[in-house]
Order: C-alpha cells, then structure tokens, then sequence
C-alpha cells in the first residue's frame, strides 16, 4: 500500500490536533514528528494566534533583505 502524500499545512494541522487532544506531551508529540519543540511550540502558538492562516507557509512569506550600502570605512 503506497504512503499517503500530505502537504506541510497538513501535517502542521496534524500536530497541532495531537497536541491538543492531551494525550502526549509536547516533547512526545514533537518527537513523533521529528521536529524540535521549539518548533511545536513555535506552530501551536501561531495557530493558537491567528489560526489556521497562522501555521500557513504561503501565507507568512520570509521577509526580504534590505540591499542597503555597505558601511565605508
């Protein structure tokens, strides 16, 4: 039987629905999913804040660098 695809939305999704259930720990939960709890807490807060849209990758784009000049000396 082939693996199931998911999107990184998904299984964001996903853990934040397993944290929230209380059966694990953060630390459990973020080890099943290979993340770091930096990481989970990181993902539980945006989706505690702004929600779905919060956890989103398309929709919190990195900021871009400024090309500002380089200091003289």
């Amino acid at each position: 039987m082939p693996w199931k695809a998911s999107s990184v939305m998904e299984e964001k999704l996903r853990f934040v629905f397993e944290y929230e259930q209380h059966e694990q720990t953060m630390r459990e939960v973020c080890q099943s999913f290979g993340i770091s709890r930096e990481t989970g807490y990181f993902w539980l807060r945006r989706y505690q804040t702004q929600g779905v849209m919060g956890i989103d990758p398309l929709s919190n784009p990195k900021p871009k660098p400024t090309n500002s000049p380089a200091p003289s000396a």
